[in-house]
């Protein structure tokens, strides 16, 4: 504040003018008391304006509508409205996330306040953007009930959208051994990329991973039927197994499958009973399919009887009479309880 100017003649305040001048510019600075207002009353306001305040900032900062001009530079990291976002399941990788999974991802974002990875997205011609990576981050910031999420905008085509989806899962979640088989054989089947490879390069991954998580396409249809709604169940390192027996007993692998589920036996344990089913299975074929035993007649003749499951043949004497004999067997039979 500039010093005040005494006017020319004037003489210099006293002390006591001084101290009296003082006490009525501080006693004006105070306002009129409001004993109707209470501390909480207080604090409740202030912290109403502040919630307010970081609520026009955090809608200053969403983009209004994605454009060519507000994402010009792609790739860059920023902000868009959570109702912008559209999810297509043909994209995702992921077939399934159990609750517990998404509720500690969910947990985790709570805590830090903030999602320190964008979520992946390409812009759609509707103005919309599509979701490629980051379906857990997606939904966790709408359970917390969030208006807004950090995004990633990349330039890809459909093909391309499906590679980008895996390579920004990669490393970074859980995905099964499955999940990973099954998007890998889709981007093969669309032709941009090669061979394993090559789609190993591009992805960051090992030739060896690849190769055998692409291993799971190799299973029955009806297993891998039902991979896709149970995708945890087998993992890389006993698929070469579960193929293998599949090649001769494709029915046994969907039974393994439905064990692992509903028993809850370990893939090692599932592994087991088909060796086991398949070895009881060959040694009934192996074992003898009828049985004959030697007969001698009352007269000391030779005679011999064959049985095979349900039938009973009986080879007898030629001059044997065939009438008796025949009243013989049927009072024998009629007399079985």
């Amino acid at each position: 504040m500039p010093k005040k100017v005494r006017p020319f003649g004037q003489d210099r305040p006293s002390v006591e003018e001084l101290q009296q001048l003082q006490k009525q510019e501080s006693a004006s600075k105070i306002p009129p008391a409001s004993l109707g207002v209470t501390l909480d009353d207080i604090l409740k306001a202030k912290g109403q304006q502040q919630s307010a305040d970081e609520h026009s900032a955090s809608a200053t900062a969403l983009p209004q509508h994605p454009s060519a001009d507000e994402h010009a530079d792609q790739g860059d990291a920023t902000v868009a409205p959570l109702s912008r976002i559209v999810v297509n399941p043909e994209i995702q990788p992921r077939l399934a996330r159990t609750d517990d999974q998404q509720e500690r991802l969910t947990t985790s974002i709570a805590v830090a306040g903030k999602i320190t990875r964008p979520v992946l997205v390409r812009l759609l011609g509707d103005g919309n953007l599509e979701l490629l990576g980051g379906y857990g981050r997606y939904r966790a910031a709408a359970d917390l009930g969030w208006i807004s999420i950090p995004i990633r905008i990349i330039e890809a085509d459909d093909a391309e959208a499906e590679i980008l989806a895996v390579a920004d899962n990669e490393g970074h979640t859980d995905l099964t051994d499955f999940e990973k088989g099954r998007q890998y054989a889709k981007i093969l089947s669309r032709g941009k990329i090669k061979n394993q490879r090559a789609l190993a390069s591009r992805l960051g991954a090992s030739l060896a991973s690849v190769t055998r998580c692409l291993s799971f396409m190799k299973l029955p249809p009806h297993a891998i039927q039902y991979l896709e709604t149970h995708p945890s169940l087998v993992g890389g390192r006993s698929i070469a197994d579960f193929v293998t027996a599949g090649e001769s007993h494709p029915d046994l692998v969907l039974q393994a499958l439905q064990k692992i589920e509903e028993e809850g036996i370990s893939q090692e344990a599932a592994l087991r009973w088909i060796e086991k089913t398949i070895k009881d299975d060959s040694n009934k074929q192996r074992s003898p399919s009828f049985s004959t035993s030697e007969l001698t007649l009352g007269n000391g003749r030779a005679a011999s009887m064959t049985v095979r499951k349900n039938t009973i043949s009986l080879k007898l004497p030629k001059d044997l009479d065939m009438s008796a004999a025949q009243e013989v067997i049927r009072k024998a039979i009629e007399s079985i309880q």
